[in-house]
């Protein structure tokens, strides 16, 4: 059963996974349980990406709080890289003006790193 699975990452993602199946009005009580798993992750671009997954999965109105959750985590990731490349994970999933924000606040972080040239070109692939 995906709510027992020992491992928190793993969790999240089958109870996430089984919440898609679920028509939306039943789907509420499924991505709590998933939001909980993921709260657990340790590793910050794993849980980041695994709150802005379950956000997806949300009407508006409840989504915000995890995709707060998924910036505020993103945000604390130490290692530039990953950083910029979860933050740039997370806003292909915002509504315009806020994608517009975050990209740049990716783009400004992958401007940071020593390959400067390259991750700028890397980041081509995050606007469509």
């Amino acid at each position: 059963m995906a709510s027992q699975n020992p491992d928190s990452a793993d969790r999240s993602e089958a109870l996430a996974t089984l919440a898609t199946l679920l028509p939306e009005a039943a789907r509420g009580d499924v991505v709590e349980r998933a939001g909980l798993a993921a709260r657990a992750i340790d590793d910050e671009e794993e849980r980041a990406l695994a709150f802005a997954r379950l956000s997806t999965l949300l009407p508006d109105s409840s989504a915000e709080s995890m995709t707060i959750e998924a910036l505020a985590v993103a945000r604390t990731i130490d290692d530039l890289d990953r950083r910029a490349r979860t933050l740039a994970s997370i806003a292909l999933q915002l509504p315009g003006a806020r994608k517009a924000v975050v990209q740049a606040e990716a783009l400004q972080i992958a401007l940071q790193l020593p390959d400067a040239v390259l991750a700028v070109r890397d980041t081509a692939a995050w606007w469509p």
